[in-house]
């Protein structure tokens, strides 16, 4: 199994409080045949220089600086360079247990699967607290079909984020993440989940995400965030459309627009809340007629008539 070259890309931005937790678990990883891609996002403070000093240190560590680009771009930058046999991707503000990258490489070899994931602790920053994020009962296998039937009714045992997983280096021959996107790894899973014939997710708790107050996730709405969550709404059911997976349009309609009218009620500038309800109604307009109205779409269209007489 040591033959195999894994990939693990860290996207660096504004981090120095954090990096060097994050670059060490992954530096004492129980499997060492790894090439660590270190992408310096044009990052304003000590960032720049931490890695190139991890580099030193380290012969298996590549760094890239480039103008800050954001997350997306980031990852990108590390995909186009990556030389290994598969690919991980770990946030430059989290970090992993030791055996991170090892129990899903064996799982990998044993099942051949396409992604292999793992559970995720989510660790409070103000508390140190630590809580189960994402996590099942027992090791489980998904195979084509089932593979987007769970990802869609499964409670999220197969989730959208980049981070928790390792792929097969083919997912990304002919795909990358969206530039100047936010939620750019959710705005492609579906792209990513269906090359995949085989998915396994590990009961084992292996990454450890940082809840904190200065993350993207944790930041107030503004036009940049809104102006992604479109982009999402937009991306993926294009994507269904353009492979004519036609019955999950219904399902992926009612999610996006529960999503939006969401966070449209969350907004307090009037000026982006007029725009948002403007541009929601838009993409209603394309989409409505995929709609069919159950029992369970009903909120969907509640949401609607909600938006059209507030």
């Amino acid at each position: 199994m040591n033959n195999y070259l894994v990939s693990v890309i860290v996207p660096v931005y504004k981090v120095e409080k954090y990096l060097e937790k994050c670059v060490d678990s992954i530096i004492n990883q129980t499997y060492k045949n790894l090439e660590i891609i270190l992408v310096d996002d044009g990052s304003p403070d000590n960032c720049s220089k931490m890695c190139d000093e991890f580099a030193k240190k380290d012969k298996r560590i590549k760094v890239i600086h480039k103008e800050n680009g954001g997350l997306s771009d980031a990852r990108n930058a590390g995909l186009d360079i990556m030389t290994g046999d598969f690919v991980c991707f770990v946030d430059s503000d989290d970090w992993v247990e030791e055996t991170y990258v090892e129990m899903m490489l064996i799982e990998q070899q044993k099942t051949d699967a396409d992604i292999v994931a793992c559970g995720i602790n989510l660790v409070n920053e103000e508390n140190g607290k630590s809580s189960i994020y994402y996590n099942i009962n027992q090791t489980t296998i998904f195979e084509t079909h089932d593979i987007i039937e769970n990802y869609y009714n499964g409670n999220g045992i197969i989730s959208g984020v980049a981070w928790n997983k390792l792929y097969k280096k083919e997912i990304f021959n002919n795909l990358r993440y969206p530039k100047g996107i936010l939620f750019e790894d959710v705005a492609i899973i579906l792209n990513i989940l269906f090359q995949c014939k085989k998915v396994v997710i590990l009961k084992d708790m292996l990454y450890n995400y940082l809840d904190r107050q200065g993350s993207i996730m944790k930041s107030n709405w503004n036009h940049q965030k809104l102006v992604s969550k479109l982009f999402m709404f937009e991306k993926r059911l294009d994507f269904l459309l353009e492979q004519n997976i036609n019955e999950y349009l219904n399902k992926e309609l009612q999610i996006r627009i529960n999503d939006v009218c969401w966070t449209y009620r969350e907004l307090k500038d009037k000026t982006e809340k007029k725009w948002f309800k403007k541009e929601i109604l838009e993409k209603w307009k394309k989409y409505k007629k995929y709609f069919k109205l159950t029992k369970k779409s009903l909120k969907t269209y509640l949401n609607i008539i909600y938006l059209r007489f507030f």
